[in-house]
């Protein structure tokens, strides 16, 4: 059997990349083959890639104009609705789809940023104990309804249940952040919301590392250990938070600036004026240092990246400097997370043992209701004011998770 040459050859002799053959390259125009993950492919005709990520950019777009001006309603659901057409849930069309995974997860890093930014320590303060507990109720609920409907319906263990419950238990703060928007988030009840859903990822995370660990734990500590990194990384960050605040450090260290930049200059006649990249440095160093390391210790980096803001809370020229040069590509990143992250996550909607077999929907039927319930009933009493809207309002506002369609998916073949 005759060999096909490769796409590539490489040269060993001399640096360069040789075009393939003639007869290479009708089968190569003719070929529908796509791999989304891979970093060359077959394409079925030229400028493949260009046309599809182009189609991808156009379709979130007349997407979010569809959902947020015509229909009246979130332009998140035309961004997941992109994702999901074009995604490997349907067509899966997309070239180099990590690629588009990472810049959403630079998108909500950067939303999970302002949201932080836009966070009153005051209101922390004040409601930090309510939204506690709130996230409390609304982790373990989900999950004990998911261990008995799993037990009982399915004849599951215990074990896959905690790992369904606990699948379905995180509240994504992207999502509360983009529902809630800049101002919903200054309110008593939005700022109960953020702060909860923060509590909700790291207690859900504590359960996801247990459930991870019971494989190969050995020891007590191999299942204390998820939960003493999150609650570290809850106590070290509010200690840093703390610090910048109250030593005011970010003041000094403008302070400094500005004195460097008078003494370089012979004649000053105005008051120096910080520059805005200087508090936006001071706000990626810090992003940077507390993402890692809540990241590298088994927490969420995206607990690291909101503590961050909350330290740059009080700041009003770093709020105002993020605004100016980051707006446009929070929003951009965001539709780029829902789109990409969250709709390419979706799993196979096509053919017999997809998201739509029998199997799949009946234990996903059950997940929904564990979800639904568990996390509604008992968060609802948690609003303030306790009035009939704000309870659905709360309960609604802590349902969306952004883990659920990646680990049903999972959890659905197995």
């Amino acid at each position: 059997m005759q060999q096909i040459e490769p796409v590539r050859q490489r040269n060993t002799s001399k640096d360069t990349f040789h075009a393939p053959s003639s007869s290479f390259v009708p089968a190569l125009m003719n070929s529908t083959t796509n791999n989304t993950d891979g970093l060359t492919t077959a394409h079925p005709f030229p400028f493949y890639n260009e046309a599809t990520i182009a189609l991808l950019f156009l379709s979130i777009y007349l997407s979010e104009q569809f959902f947020g001006k015509t229909l009246q309603t979130s332009p998140l659901l035309g961004q997941l609705l992109a994702g999901v057409v074009l995604g490997p849930a349907c067509f899966n069309i997309i070239p180099f789809a990590p690629a588009f995974r990472f810049m959403g997860k630079i998108g909500v890093m950067l939303l999970v940023l302002e949201s932080g930014l836009a966070t009153d320590m005051k209101q922390v303060v004040k409601h930090g104990t309510r939204a506690f507990f709130a996230a409390l109720s609304g982790t373990l609920s989900p999950v004990l309804l998911a261990i008995v409907g799993g037990v009982l319906l399915f004849n599951a263990s215990a074990t896959v249940g905690l790992a369904a419950g606990s699948a379905i238990a995180p509240t994504s703060l992207g999502f509360s952040a983009k529902l809630l928007g800049t101002e919903g988030l200054k309110t008593n009840l939005g700022s109960i919301i953020a702060i909860s859903a923060v509590i909700d990822d790291v207690l859900s995370l504590c359960l996801l590392e247990i459930v991870r660990a019971l494989g190969n734990a050995t020891t007590m500590w191999d299942y204390v250990k998820p939960v003493v990194a999150s609650l570290g990384s809850i106590v070290g960050g509010v200690l840093v938070v703390w610090v910048i605040q109250r030593c005011k450090i970010i003041a000094r260290i403008v302070q400094c600036t500005n004195t460097a930049c008078v003494k370089k200059t012979s004649t000053v006649t105005t008051a120096p004026v910080t520059p805005d990249r200087v508090y936006l440095c001071l706000l990626l160093f810090v992003s940077v240092f507390l993402g890692w390391s809540c990241a590298s210790v088994g927490s969420s980096d995206l607990l690291g990246v909101f503590l961050s803001g909350v330290a740059f809370s009080e700041s009003t020229a770093t709020k105002a400097a993020f605004d100016k040069h980051f707006a446009k590509l929070t929003k951009i990143g965001t539709s780029m997370f829902f789109a990409c992250t969250v709709g390419f996550g979706v799993p196979s909607l096509i053919g017999g043992d997809g998201l739509f077999s029998g199997p799949a929907l009946a234990r996903g039927v059950m997940l929904l209701f564990a979800a639904l319930i568990g996390k509604a009933i008992p968060l609802g009493f948690f609003a303030t004011p306790l009035t009939t809207i704000n309870f659905f309002k709360f309960a609604i506002a802590m349902q969306v998770s952004y883990n659920n369609s990646i680990n049903n998916g999972e959890n659905s073949r197995h």
